[in-house]
């Protein structure tokens, strides 16, 4: 799994949470996070991103299993006042 920091510079934290598995990480604006999970059954991966003042976002819900492609990565940007979230997608070469 990967996170990709667009440009989300407030953030005090993220994280990711998936099937028996969490990652609490700092990524930097301009950086990509990843991190190889072992998974056994299907299920939901999540995206927190934390602020300040107790304020969050929350990606919508990625259903992955454990026979799907082997790495996926999602892009958070940060809008005034908003966060905005990709589509999980297929992790390419290009990323690395």
């Amino acid at each position: 799994m990967g996170v990709g920091n667009h440009n989300v510079t407030e953030a005090r934290f993220f994280r990711l949470v998936g099937v028996d598995n969490t990652a609490d990480f700092y990524v930097a604006p301009g950086n990509i996070f990843t991190k190889a999970y072992e998974v056994n059954r299907k299920g939901f991966w999540t995206l927190f991103v934390e602020f300040p003042n107790e304020r969050y976002a929350k990606s919508p819900r990625k259903i992955i299993s454990r026979d799907s492609y082997s790495h996926w990565i999602m892009e958070v940007y940060y809008y005034p006042g908003s966060v905005g979230f990709s589509d999980w997608h297929k992790m390419h070469e290009d990323y690395t």
